[in-house]
């Protein structure tokens, strides 16, 4: 999986192109939504960050 990196809600700036990405989850409580951030050789799941923050969209099947 590329590693896209993420806009930033309050700037809108590009961080971390190349070096880590995140992908949503369906689950989300107020502000904050559920995601699985990569970083490099890891992946953390159940990641928490806010929703406004730019993280790519990928369709997963089951």
């Amino acid at each position: 999986m590329p590693a896209p990196g993420f806009r930033y809600d309050t700037s809108g700036a590009l961080y971390y192109v190349g070096n880590e990405g995140s992908v949503w989850s369906a689950s989300a409580s107020g502000t904050y939504g559920v995601c699985l951030r990569f970083v490099m050789n890891a992946a953390q799941p159940g990641h928490s960050n806010r929703r406004a923050n730019g993280f790519q969209l990928r369709c997963l099947s089951e």
